[in-house]
């Protein structure tokens, strides 16, 4: 891979934006976004609609999207009344969120997108009040997080935070798929499309996630919760170009694994089966976001394993 010099220090190369163009956005979850736009945004993803509860949107709040992809998100941002800025470094992914946002019958607030990198932010210290980084770590290497998590610290206002969404969780595709697999031999031999492998150069577990928002003057909450079962539900009846989806959904929607899931989920198991990891991230100086969320066994099981192993 090609290397880039910063800071007298060699770094890997970003994620091209040409892997984010239009047609290959649509060809994983065209009908999906499709679905959104015919419904008028009503038809949204189900851990997409966790991500905005966990921002507790209102009127007049200043939001960053950022890498705001179809623009689902900036959407029912602008729609909740709030100043948006719909951030991507993809030309096409603009382009998307501009069709987003006009498909809402009602924008009660304003969007103002912007094409840019996620190190270097075009906002003025302290002028966000929310910032929602929804399924981007992953595609971006430590050296980008970690430039990109300084600037979220500079353009927070007091009182302001950021959720943070990212999958999968490498427990879950390490471990969970493995006795998944043993169950049932037919799913694919590697649970990763060719075009994740290539996308995906920063994958995380619930540990190192932790230890990735440990930075100077920000604090953090992470925590898994498990989407997959009831995005399953959600897309019943639909078809998909990648064979994991295609073969897995079909056994999640089926209500004898269904119900068994969702009990093995409300314990320390979800650490190998839950695929949605959250975080909320805020600057030291401020007090914890008053978000609620329940604290739950995976969480202690983390903090014991953090205090054995970091």
């Amino acid at each position: 891979m090609a290397r880039l010099r910063h800071d007298s220090v060699t770094y890997p190369e970003a994620v091209p934006a040409s892997l984010y163009r239009r047609e290959i956005l649509l060809k994983f979850s065209g009908s999906d976004y499709q679905a959104f736009l015919a419904t008028h945004g009503h038809l949204l993803r189900p851990r997409v609609a966790r991500a905005l509860e966990l921002a507790r949107l209102s009127p007049g709040l200043r939001v960053l999207d950022l890498g705001c992809g179809r623009g689902e998100t900036s959407a029912h941002m602008v729609q909740a009344g709030c100043t948006v800025y719909a951030m991507d470094y993809a030309p096409d992914c603009l382009v998307l969120t501009r069709e987003s946002v006009r498909a809402m019958q009602s924008a009660a607030g304003q969007v103002c997108l912007l094409q840019g990198d996620a190190t270097t932010l075009p906002l003025a210290d302290g002028s966000i009040d929310r910032i929602l980084w929804l399924d981007v770590l992953e595609h971006l290497w430590p050296w980008q997080v970690e430039q990109t998590l300084a600037e979220v610290g500079r353009v927070l206002a007091p009182g302001g935070y950021m959720v943070v969404h990212t999958l999968p969780n490498r427990w879950a595709l390490q471990v969970g798929y493995r006795v998944a697999q043993w169950c049932w031999p037919h799913l694919p031999g590697v649970p990763r499309s060719d075009y994740e492998q290539a996308v995906h150069v920063n994958e995380q577990d619930p540990l190192s996630l932790r230890r990735v928002l440990r930075l100077p003057g920000l604090a953090s909450r992470v925590w898994l919760e498990a989407w997959t079962a009831r995005q399953a539900m959600w897309q019943a009846g639909r078809h998909f170009p990648d064979n994991l989806r295609e073969n897995a959904y079909p056994l999640l929607r089926h209500p004898v694994i269904a119900r068994v899931l969702a009990l093995l989920v409300r314990t320390p198991v979800q650490a190998i089966m839950a695929n949605d990891l959250f975080a909320l991230v805020w600057r030291k100086a401020d007090a914890a976001p008053s978000v609620p969320v329940a604290r739950r066994a995976d969480e202690m099981f983390f903090d014991l394993l953090a205090g054995r192993c970091i």
